[in-house]
């Protein structure tokens, strides 16, 4: 749904911190900062998946739309198609005469890989030690299943990026893990921006006194995959990095569009404010002399 032109998804970090819990649907469509709520349930029992899902109108709580699914576990892609062209139609999004995508970028038709896949972004998102080993596991598996999954590069990258800022290897060490990563991230698509960050971070991690190494391959990732959190977010820490914290922010303030309720967004955005407003930071106490106007930070 996120390819759709025209219609503004929020990012599965965000929306996924709702699953399991019952809050009321004006509240979460306040949080996620979205008119729409896409939700449902999917059960299993052998090779044959049930899948419901409800269309919700955030304002006035009304179903647009809702379907259930009873099929074959190797049909999920063609569930996926069916449940984004029915969405489309209840929100009657114009489409500029374009089709729907009928498979994500850089996807997979391998069903284990795709659950691969799903596994290394769980564990991914849960960002700690343990975690992030077992998204590496799981994304290794993907690409073991289909060494064309492009996703699952992408995803592998982004582990060890993560693995790095935690200390459990050195940003030189997550250089070296990158590179074949790159290779084949740019085998798959000559014209990726993720490509080009996964570049500029590397030449940066080999560099670390010096991020002008990283602008031209930041500035290509971000023109051409400006919807990317991810990407928002490094090329913000890169303009910190130089002291631009106005630029930063507004970088960072892009990315939380899309991915409102990521806490590291949250994080790196207080800390430009708690620069830009003059705080006075005392080993792990922050106390804001907050100029006049500037924003509150909660």
């Amino acid at each position: 749904l996120a390819q759709v032109k025209g219609l503004k998804v929020a990012a599965r970090t965000s929306s996924f911190r709702f699953k399991n819990h019952n809050e009321d649907m004006v509240e979460i469509g306040r949080q996620l900062r979205v008119a729409h709520l896409l939700e449902g349930s999917v059960q299993k029992s052998g090779n044959v998946l049930r899948i419901t899902a409800q269309l919700i109108q955030v304002n006035d709580g009304y179903h647009l739309w809702s379907g259930t699914y009873d099929r074959k576990i190797d049909d999920i892609f063609a569930i996926q198609d069916e449940i984004s062209h029915a969405v489309v139609e209840a929100l009657k999004i114009q489409l500029l005469n374009e089709e729907i995508p009928t498979s994500v970028a850089g996807g997979t038709s391998n069903i284990e890989a795709y659950e691969a896949y799903l596994m290394g972004k769980k564990e991914l998102n849960d960002f700690s030690y343990v975690s992030l080993s077992k998204a590496e596991t799981a994304f290794l598996a993907a690409m073991a299943l289909d060494n064309n999954y492009l996703l699952a590069y992408q995803g592998l990258a982004e582990t060890y990026i993560q693995m790095s800022r935690t200390g459990i290897f050195s940003y030189p060490d997550a250089a070296e893990k990158l590179a074949p990563l790159q290779k084949e991230i740019f085998r798959l698509d000559e014209r990726s921006g993720f490509g080009h960050f996964i570049k500029g971070w590397s030449l940066w991690a080999l560099d670390s006194n010096n991020p002008d190494v990283a602008k031209a391959d930041f500035d290509i990732a971000l023109e051409r995959e400006g919807d990317n959190p991810y990407i928002l977010n490094w090329n913000a820490e890169f303009y910190q990095e130089k002291s631009q914290d106005e630029k930063a922010l507004k970088l960072l303030e892009s990315a939380l569009e899309k991915d409102p309720l990521s806490s590291q967004l949250h994080a790196d955005i207080a800390r430009i404010y708690a620069v830009i407003n003059e705080n006075i930071v005392i080993g792990k106490d922050i106390r804001l002399r907050t100029r006049s106007g500037a924003k509150e930070i909660a």
